[in-house]
């Protein structure tokens, strides 16, 4: 059974961020994953129930994403944040542009239609917010970072540019938006010389 909701799950994340939530019906996610239409309200009261669910089990994944890159000991602060925005950007180019962020994709699409949905999403935005922002801190202890800087603002402030680059590099089709966006971040967080 929990096989069978796992697979919805999964299914609906891929085609929400392919398609996005408005273009993906149930019966799209039915036909992907090869059950019938009783299974889905077995497990989802509603579209809507069902994408809280594939927002829980991206926070989930991605966390685990983030966790990688920006609580990896064995790089510094500093690396740690370009550890992150490269492999954010791998993950374009290995999907050819095709996907982007899904918390970024329904946020535009949902959040000014669903309450639930768009509260969902600003708790996923702001778990990355606070890893950025512990990485931050962290490489102004040792002296990565500049000190100057305020830790949740730039934190704040690297997220939102990112979502604007992910955009950019789908829409463009291309890698550079996500380049330029490390470039000018790295640059930021460089203490002076």
């Amino acid at each position: 059974m929990q096989m069978t909701k796992d697979k919805l799950i999964a299914a609906g994340s891929e085609l929400f961020l392919l398609h996005s939530y408005q273009g993906t019906g149930i019966n799209d996610v039915l036909k992907v994953c090869g059950v019938p239409k009783g299974s889905f309200y077995n497990y989802f009261s509603s579209k809507e129930d069902f994408a809280l669910a594939v927002i829980d089990f991206q926070m989930e994944s991605s966390d685990e994403f983030v966790k990688q890159n920006l609580r990896n000991e064995a790089l510094k602060p500093l690396q740690r944040v370009a550890a992150y925005l490269d492999s954010i950007s791998q993950g374009m180019v290995n999907c050819h542009f095709a996907m982007g962020c899904l918390f970024g994709t329904l946020a535009q699409e949902m959040s000014s239609l669903s309450p639930k949905l768009r509260q969902a999403l600003t708790k996923a935005f702001q778990v990355q917010v606070e890893l950025l922002t512990e990485c931050v801190r962290a490489g102004q202890e040792d002296g990565t970072i500049k000190a100057s800087l305020d830790p949740v603002e730039t934190a704040g402030f690297i997220m939102s540019a990112l979502q604007g680059a992910q955009i950019m590099a789908k829409t463009f089709q291309s890698g550079e938006p996500l380049c330029e966006i490390r470039h000018i971040v790295i640059d930021i967080l460089l203490p002076s010389a």
